[in-house]
């Protein structure tokens, strides 16, 4: 049975531990952030130069680019569409208990003199820097960097450090003296040699790899295909037991891993970095001495290459660790509009949809299995192996399904991991629809998850500009005021249908008209935010009410099909009629993954600047509580295709839907998928009427109905309900109908509800069809007609007709 706890219940909780975030204020307040811009959420394009580009066939262009950092890589426009989107945030890898030997690369000072205690590297003369090409970030040789920003270079697993080398290009600089100096690109061969090492008895070498796997074998863009023969650029990874003296190759990445991808696998990879884990068997190594080498070759006579990285260079017998998150776009089940909550652990994924999960386990897993529960036997019995994996589950009308449980296996062992492992109570995914309720109060969507983060109330407090919302002059930065705070929600795995939006305050005072707005804006892939808000909403303050916590409802006139990123914006706040509102509070001990807020500012020359909390609250989350009155509708037919009745020119289809039916639409493919509403009287689509129907059981049928027709006809219809959508084929084949019968007449007579036709047998066929053509009688003379609606009937007998009114 699901249990549920009251949010006042935890106020004294919530408000002791708000203390805890206080410091925040001054990172905040050390960061005046008049520099960000105003409406992207990232800054991608704008903070990288290209150095060079190509066109390596039509709508396909490789550049040469140096980020902000001053890395140098290179990217890749496809058809418009730049490669490589923002990495999530992973679990950073620790040193196993007991390891032979580890290094993260976490202790580095610049980029000469920045190699651990016995390490070493081998340069070619041309790729060996000096302090002064390093001053002006060019450096193709190995160099402990900062990790990348997850957008264009990976991040690393292992900390905020990891060894990375550019590719060679050719360079350039204004010296001190403002004397040009350039130098051409080279072929690299740069290695990387760790301190010497005594393998132990059961340990083998593991590490962490970023690597563009699109570029390690030379592409032909004429014919679209790789040639596995030459290579572009490699890692490799070798050994030696006497100093060096002889070199064993033990791995490459060229041979270990691009030559088991096909083409198109290789092609996808292509220009985009991201981070691998690796192990190598020293099996024949355990006992000895060793020195181990990390080889970068890149050939300029075959083409570019692309940088790489390694980090996390583990020799030990390690256990593995499984771990993941919950899919980009899940949201949690979260407060009802009676500030009441689920003790479990609860998320809502659409139902029939793929939905794809990723294994985080740490670098030393050899393999991630994933069971996932079966609805048919109701068991964790659906087993698949990889890293990443879908699955899709159907509508559980408000049952909950277990989460998805991860094994991480090695040849030392295994763990296993679900998302609410250590939960007392147990929780899981609801799968289409909405989340059930709470003693008939909504459970509202979010993306932040109290039940392991615990709830921090957004309250004040001694910190008078502790929470987002109304603050004192210059809190952050001279002259910059902040005018909004909002939440950026992920793109759903399906269309999510918002009908309002609930905030949730600690604190609120405010005049009876007052006003606070609500903006509903889009996103796209790039982060940028829509110049205008698609919906929008307003409450004034004398309709807001609470004690502890305040639940401000901002009711929509039209429902929200939230189908991309979307970011969800509160306003109004910054008027003098609002004496007090707090709005965020920031958890400690939280990764940035979890930090959705985002601040607008304006600034001191009035233009305004969107500001992610997470960008100065690296090592915070925000429990920012906007919530989401959401439906992932479901919308079934019990039937693909059907033929209209002869007799009724109609069918009848049963349905299943998280909705009524008076409540869906047709699609017209037609015109620009324009909605046609389903109304009682029937909708006219062509030829066709198509009417809701709700029995008085509950359940729900749509009725397709047409006249008689003289020729074959057929039509795909296509129903919506908001986020879901059926199709059905409807066909009918040609009807006698009225034109079509003889003229030739007769008469009838009726005596009481016999029909007969006169001076026909008793045994005679008689056919009765109704004024649309259909035919509703074929049987013998002398008809019961009791049954038969009014209206005009044609009766044929004999080749004959007459016209009959009832």
């Amino acid at each position: 049975m699901k249990q549920f706890y009251s949010f006042s219940l935890c106020l004294s909780l919530a408000f002791g531990m708000a203390t805890a975030a206080t410091p925040t204020v001054a990172i905040m307040k050390t960061k005046a952030h008049a520099e960000v811009k105003s409406t992207k959420l990232n800054a991608v394009n704008s903070q990288r130069t290209v150095l060079s580009q190509k066109e390596m066939a039509p709508g396909i262009v490789k550049r040469l680019v140096r980020d902000k950092e001053g890395y140098v890589y290179a990217d890749m426009i496809k058809n418009g569409v730049v490669s490589k989107g923002r990495q999530n945030i992973r679990p950073v890898t620790k040193a196993p208990g007991g390891a032979t030997f580890y290094e993260g690369f976490e202790g580095h000072v610049d980029e000469l003199d920045w190699l651990p205690e016995g390490w070493t590297e081998v340069n070619t003369p041309e790729n060996k820097p000096t302090e002064e090409m390093c001053r002006h970030n060019i450096n193709n040789s190995w160099a402990g960097q900062d990790t990348g920003d997850g957008y264009w270079t990976a991040i690393t697993p292992d900390g905020r450090k990891e060894c990375w080398i550019h590719f060679t290009y050719k360079w350039n600089y204004k010296n001190d003296a403002g004397e040009e100096i350039s130098g051409e690109a080279a072929s690299q061969d740069e290695w990387l040699i760790t301190p010497e090492i005594t393998v132990g008895a059961a340990d083998d070498l593991y590490f962490l790899a970023e690597a563009d796997l699109g570029s390690v074998y030379y592409f032909d863009w004429d014919t679209m295909t790789y040639s596995r023969d030459i290579i572009d650029t490699d890692l490799e990874v070798l050994i030696t037991t006497d100093n060096g003296e002889n070199w064993t190759t033990l791995w490459k990445l060229s041979d270990d891993v691009c030559s088991r991808m096909s083409d198109s696998e290789m092609y996808d990879a292509m220009a985009e970095l991201n981070y691998y884990t690796y192990n190598v068997s020293l099996s024949d190594y355990r006992g000895k001495t060793v020195k181990i080498a990390f080889r970068y070759i890149n050939d300029l006579s075959v083409g570019w290459g692309n940088s790489m990285a390694v980090d996390a260079v583990t020799v030990a017998a390690p256990m593995p660790e499984a771990f993941y998150q919950l899919p980009a776009g899940t949201l949690y089940a979260g407060v009802s509009d009676g500030l009441h909550a689920y003790t479990e652990s609860y998320a809502l994924i659409p139902a029939d949809t793929e939905i794809s999960w990723t294994a985080e386990s740490n670098a030393y897993t050899e393999k991630n299995s994933w069971a996932f529960y079966n609805v048919a036997s109701e068991e964790m019995n659906d087993v698949v192996e990889g890293k990443t994996v879908s699955v899709t589950y159907p509508w559980s009308q408000g049952v909950a399904y277990p989460y998805p449980v991860l094994t991480a296996s090695n040849g030392n062992g295994t763990d296993a991991y679900s998302f609410d492992r250590d939960d007392e109570e147990k929780g899981g995914l609801f799968v289409g629809g909405k989340v059930p309720a709470i003693a008939d109060e909504v459970v509202y969507l979010g993306n932040y998850d109290y039940q392991h983060k615990r709830l921090v109330a957004p309250h004040f407090g001694n910190y008078v500009d502790y929470c987002f919302g109304t603050c004192s002059p210059n809190t952050w930065g001279e002259g910059i005021e902040q005018i909004g705070f909002g939440e950026l929600f992920m793109a759903p795995a399906a269309p999510l249908t918002v009908e309002d939006v609930m905030v949730t305050l600690g604190e609120f005072e405010a005049e009876d008209d007052a006003v606070l707005t609500l903006e509903i804006y889009t996103v796209d892939d790039y982060g940028t935010v829509s110049e205008s808000p698609v919906a929008t909403s307003s409450v004034l303050g004398k309709d807001i009410d609470g004690w502890g916590f305040y639940n401000v409802f901002f009711r929509l006139e039209q429902p929200y099909e939230m189908t991309g990123m979307t970011l969800i914006m509160v306003k109004g706040y910054d008027d003098a009629k609002v004496k007090t509102l707090a709005a965020c509070a920031q958890s400690m001990h939280n990764d940035a993954y979890h930090n959705s807020a985002y601040m607008m500012f304006k600034m001191p020359n009035g233009a305004l600047s969107l500001y992610p909390a997470s960008e100065a609250l690296q090592d915070y989350s925000s429990a920012l509580y906007i919530s989401l009155n959401g439906t992932f509708h479901v919308l079934k037919l019990d039937e693909e295709i059907i033929e209209l009745s002869e007799e009724t020119g109609s069918v009848e289809v049963t349905a299943s839907a998280t909705n009524a039916p008076e409540n869906w639409w047709i699609v017209n493919k037609d015109d620009n998928d324009a909605r046609l509403p389903l109304v009682a009287e029937g909708t006219a689509y062509d030829w066709l009427t198509v009417t809701p129907v709700t029995k008085e059981d509950g359940s729900y049928a749509v009725r397709f109905t047409a006249s008689a027709t003289e020729k074959q006809r057929s039509k795909t219809v296509y129903l919506s309900n908001g986020g879901a959508e059926a199709r059905i084929r409807v066909k009918q084949a040609a009807t006698t109908g009225i034109n079509s019968i003889a003229s030739d007449k007769f008469a009838v007579s009726v005596s009481g509800d016999i029909l007969s036709v006169n001076g026909a047998a008793e045994d005679a066929v008689v056919d009765i069809y109704s004024a649309e053509g259909y035919r509703v009688y074929s049987g013998i003379n002398n008809v019961d007609i009791a049954g038969f609606a009014k209206g005009l009937y044609i009766v044929c007998c004999d080749g004959k007709t007459a016209k009959y009114v009832k």
